[in-house]
């Protein structure tokens, strides 16, 4: 399982690597013939799958785009994909080995990791971007009469997962503006689900 787990790893610093290097102008090189001898071949790849359970989303997309372009294919990997709605939802399959990886959010990890539950954090699938150009936001329609976030108190609000980044994010903002945070009724609406 560590070598698994060790080649996968390596295979997606490796892609993380080749995304985020780059590219530069070709160094002429001059080679001499090699003596002749017998060709040698290249051991098989050796096979493996990787199970990783994945929220279905755009942060998520390289993995995806990796998927779908053969990378991991080339280097032996199997990726199986098994949908998850957060990193919550995704610990105890990580725990119980039904899966190798989780990407999700990181409220999950942290409480399995203040629990000393063995789960470790390898890093971010993603970034935050500035106030107003972040892909996540608290929408609501124009005739909802919720104009900031204290308007969220005594509301209904969907979250993908109840207990993880959402609703803590969405609770701190209500208080900091004034609201009581307590009053909101979450309702767990996975993303597949939430109207576009």
């Amino acid at each position: 399982m560590k070598k698994t787990l060790g080649a996968a790893a390596l295979a997606v610093a490796a892609l993380t690597l080749t995304a985020c290097s780059g590219g530069t102008e070709p160094v002429e090189t001059s080679t001499s013939a090699a003596p002749s001898t017998p060709q040698e071949t290249e051991a098989p790849l050796e096979q493996f799958t990787v199970r990783v359970a994945a929220l279905p989303i755009a942060e998520t997309g390289a993995l995806w785009a990796a998927i779908d372009e053969g990378i991991f294919e080339k280097h032996g990997i199997t990726i199986e994909i098994l949908p998850s709605q957060g990193g919550a939802q995704a610990i105890p399959a990580l725990l119980s080995g039904d899966i190798d990886f989780a990407i999700g959010q990181p409220f999950g990890p942290f409480r399995a990791d203040g629990q000393d539950l063995g789960i470790v954090i390898i890093g971010d699938y993603a970034d935050s971007l500035a106030t107003g150009k972040d892909v996540n936001a608290v929408v609501a329609l124009d005739s909802s009469g919720i104009n900031g976030p204290a308007d969220l108190a005594g509301k209904k609000v969907s979250v993908n997962t109840v207990g993880a980044a959402g609703d803590l994010t969405i609770m701190q903002a209500v208080k900091d503006a004034g609201g009581d945070p307590s009053t909101i009724e979450f309702v767990e609406v996975p993303f597949p689900e939430v109207p576009a």
